[in-house]
């Protein structure tokens, strides 16, 4: 039985208050409100509640006007945090940092190995023992530091609203610098403030095509060894002739690279292979990439700010991301770039 006090505190509560402290209903919330959050996809009724003689409410779930006011979507947020490719050319290649807008470098030109074994002399003049001459030509060159930056427009009242978006957008801003930095590593043209990439940089060896993709590259590897007096550290290419590479086979012999259940990490002849969409397709560099380097000279910054023509009238902010990198390839004659395509 129910106390009398208990009876007579009820008696004073209100319609309210006597319909959500209702046992049923508490057993009924238990049983489809997990956590706390009623399925809103569901079409809920609770049990009949008698909150005084000969009233009873009903509370449903399908009217925004009922209990559906009280139902909160269930909001994930973003998924992709940053919608962009994949960067690789940072994994490759030398990196450091610089406090100067110009970086001065010895870049090697040519090697001549004039050694020979060599009979001793016999004489004080003429050529009797005379030592031959190697030549190691250099130049000096300069690298200047480029700046990189873009930005993104946002309403204060977003940014405000919305915590993730501020995350969302410097992330966003800080892969676009990171972007373009790969694409201008590699096919730069130096021109205007352009870097000069691996593509446009004098003095590096080639390699035609010549019968297959597997031929031409082979080849390639040779040309760095023998002529360029370097040991490839990487192959580079577009993901779809690497995806050429992926599916050749031998006949019934199956994959020639192993397949889809081949090794995880790729290789051509003991040498890993690597993607980057900044690879023209139909070409390939193959190459001793430590012998490429980039300089920052500051790193990826961002800043908000809504002076900016009109923005502090109109409630916006300007969001802007910076970062200023030098690059510059040392020995050219390191670096093939081999023509893939039939």
């Amino acid at each position: 039985s129910v106390p009398a006090t208990a009876k007579k505190a009820d008696s004073y509560r209100s319609l309210g208050e006597k319909f959500v402290n209702d046992p049923a209903l508490k057993s009924w919330l238990g049983s489809v409100a997990h956590n706390g959050l009623p399925d809103a996809k569901s079409i809920l009724h609770s049990p009949a509640v008698n909150v005084a003689p000969s009233i009873k409410a009903l509370i449903t779930g399908e009217s925004d006007t009922s209990a559906g006011a009280l139902l909160m979507s269930d909001y994930r947020g973003l998924v992709d945090q940053v919608y962009g490719r994949e960067l690789s050319i940072a994994q490759l290649i030398t990196t450091g940092t610089t406090n100067s807008d110009a970086v001065e470098y010895a870049r090697i030109s040519s090697v001549v190995n004039a050694a020979v074994p060599t009979i001793e002399a016999t004489a004080v003049s003429g050529s009797s023992g005379y030592s031959a001459e190697s030549t190691l030509a250099m130049e000096r060159a300069v690298a200047a530091v480029r700046e990189l930056k873009h930005w993104l427009p946002v309403t204060s009242r977003a940014m405000a609203d919305a915590p993730e978006l501020a995350s969302l957008t410097d992330a966003f801003l800080r892969y676009g610098i990171a972007e373009e930095l790969e694409d201008q590593v590699i096919s730069g043209d130096g021109t205007g403030e352009n870097m000069e990439g691996i593509l446009s940089v004098s003095g590096t060896l080639s390699q035609a095509f010549d019968t297959d993709i597997v031929t031409s590259l082979r080849k390639a590897l040779t040309n760095v060894r023998v002529n360029g007096r370097a040991r490839p550290s990487a192959i580079l290419m577009n993901p779809a002739d690497n995806e050429k590479l992926d599916l050749l086979t031998a006949g019934s012999a199956g994959f020639v690279f192993g397949g889809p259940v081949g090794p995880a990490t790729q290789t051509f002849f003991g040498i890993p292979r690597v993607e980057s969409v900044a690879v023209p397709e139909g070409t390939a560099i193959v190459a001793d990439f430590r012998e490429a380097v980039l300089l920052s000279r500051s790193a990826v910054t961002v800043q908000m700010s809504n002076q900016h023509s009109d923005f502090f009238l109109r409630g916006l902010v300007a969001v802007l991301a910076t970062a200023r990198a030098a690059f510059f390839v040392r020995r050219p004659s390191a670096f093939c770039i081999a023509d893939i395509a039939d």
